[in-house]
């Protein structure tokens, strides 16, 4: 797939054949050919100088402030009525990104991304990675969980080297009679192979009281493009590889 985030080299070079859309964090206003545009008049703008252009250009300027989860919802929300705009004409549209290093940046960037995507399952597929590497970056990468010694924080004082990768598995009954405690079988070399979105979610109590907390609301990529039955897959689905997840979501379309 065509990377659509462009650098300010390749922004520089097709401008002039661009409907740029710039969005200004410090005074939260979009602006097309210098008008200042309302949100809720943003598709009927860019329908009326689409014809002018080869390309659109989704210019997001964060810095001078953080993008708030609040903020960044209102912009998701904005960007997917946009999805009309394929109806216009297919063109490209690109991003460039000023970013202010907010963890909520992505949920924008990705929702714009996105209306390139024309198939329903590589657009979930997209917005189902996306997910995870925005939780990976609030968990994994800042190591949340506190592993000292193959233990987490809340497992410490215990023999417990599994963290949250395990469940409770009767060797001839399976999870009907818990009886043994086993580790995932998607744990490889300490890594999870099964990439499960739901499971990424989880949060125990000791990370809950560290202010860790993800759920349908504000995940704002799960919260406006998943419907109530794909949400509940989202959220159940424990111990269950990426492509069976992506599957029940695509028949629950």
């Amino acid at each position: 797939m065509e990377e659509y985030i462009i650098n300010k080299e390749k922004y520089e070079k097709i401008k002039k054949n661009s409907l740029v859309i710039y969005y200004s964090l410090k005074y939260d206003l979009f602006n097309i050919n210098n008008q200042n545009v309302e949100m809720a008049k943003l598709y009927d703008y860019i329908k009326r100088y689409n014809g002018e252009y080869k390309y659109i250009v989704f210019y997001f300027d964060f810095l001078g402030g953080k993008l708030t989860l609040k903020q960044s919802d209102k912009l998701v929300c904005s960007i997917k009525k946009l999805e009309r705009i394929r109806k216009i004409k297919n063109k490209i549209k690109y991003i460039y990104l000023k970013s202010g290093n907010s963890p909520y940046e992505q949920f924008v960037t990705t929702s714009a991304y996105i209306l390139n995507i024309y198939y329903k399952k590589d657009k979930y597929e997209k917005l189902y990675d996306s997910i995870c590497d925005y939780l990976d970056d609030r968990v994994v990468k800042t190591n949340a969980c506190g592993f000292k010694d193959d233990k987490c924080i809340a497992k410490r004082d215990t023999n417990c080297t599994m963290g949250c990768c395990h469940h409770y598995k009767n060797k001839l009954f399976g999870v009907l009679y818990e009886k043994e405690l086993n580790l995932c079988e998607y744990q490889k070399d300490k890594k999870c192979s099964a990439k499960c979105i739901t499971c990424k979610m989880y949060m125990c109590d000791t990370l809950k009281k560290k202010g860790y907390n993800f759920n349908t609301r504000n995940v704002i990529l799960i919260k406006r493009y998943f419907n109530p039955l794909q949400k509940i897959v989202l959220t159940t689905s424990f111990f269950t590889p990426k492509d069976k997840i992506l599957r029940r979501i695509n028949n629950l379309e």
